[in-house]
């Protein structure tokens, strides 16, 4: 059950996507796949971890590297900081309290980072003070 959110987050992020892609400018195709990725790893998480318990470090690196790419590659795109929600959660799942909420906190260096990139600064300051709280409760709810 504990699954379930992170999956509908996923689901969301593609949801939003899609509509964004109808909006306005069209989402580039390597944040797709990048996507996709995400969404392939995300769902066999489980399966993997049962057989390789080193696993989720792993997964959390990679992860976090693609919702990284996916920031840069689209930055007008603001739904996909949502990406770290999940593993906001599973951060503090798989790890100490410590190392968990520190991932968190790079997750919202990652997202500052793009000011950096040409994002507006009105829009950043709310993504970043949304997301690194929402990233936080996720975590604080794991923990």
């Amino acid at each position: 059950m504990r699954y379930f959110a992170t999956y509908l987050i996923y689901a969301a992020v593609l949801i939003r996507a899609a509509g964004w892609s109808q909006d306005s400018d069209p989402i580039p195709q390597p944040a797709w796949i990048l996507l996709f990725v995400f969404g392939m790893l995300l769902f066999s998480e489980r399966i993997v971890t049962r057989s390789f318990p080193w696993y989720p470090r792993l997964y959390i690196l990679i992860q976090s590297g693609l919702v990284i790419a996916m920031l840069y590659s689209a930055p007008q795109v603001d739904i996909f900081p949502m990406l770290f929600f999940p593993l906001s959660f599973q951060a503090v799942q798989y790890f100490s309290a410590r190392l968990g909420f520190a991932c968190i906190g790079v997750f919202s260096l990652a997202m500052a980072g793009m000011l950096l990139a040409g994002m507006d600064f009105g829009p950043w300051i709310v993504m970043l003070i949304f997301s690194s709280g929402a990233n936080a409760m996720m975590g604080s709810f794991a923990w």
